[in-house]
This record gives structure tokens, sequence and C-alpha cells, in this order.
């Protein structure tokens, strides 16, 4: 279904976004849970489909588990 696929690439977006921001690049250091979370909503909430974006405000805690085990 087309829809799903759409929501799919939107959620990939705001988790790529996410994982970009708290990993360790060349160029940068890793950003912390809070910090990323901050910067997210403050720069880039405007970008995000604003359903799945509050969903992952909500459940970030659980984002944060989830990168700490990776």
């Amino acid at each position: 279904d087309l829809h799903k696929a759409i929501r799919r690439q939107r959620q990939m977006c705001i988790r790529d976004s996410y994982v970009s921001m708290r990993s360790v690049k060349s160029y940068k250091k890793a950003y912390n849970h809070k910090l990323t979370m901050n910067y997210l909503e403050e720069h880039f909430k405007i970008y995000f489909d604003p359903v799945i974006f509050d969903r992952f405000i909500r459940f970030s805690n659980d984002f944060e588990n989830i990168y700490n085990e990776m």
C-alpha cells in the first residue's frame, strides 16, 4: 500500500536524523539524547510529519533505550 510506504519513509527520516546526531562522525562529536531531542524539536520539527514526530517525542525514552542497546 502506497500510504504505508510513505509513512515508513517519514518514520525513517526521523529515525535516521536521530541516529545521525547521536553518532560520532569525523566532523562532529556525538550528541546525547537530551540535546538531540531538543535540537530536533527546535530546528527540524517543521520538516517532519507532525503526527509521526509527536509520536516520536512521546516515545523518545524508548528510542533512547533502543539506541543505547545497539
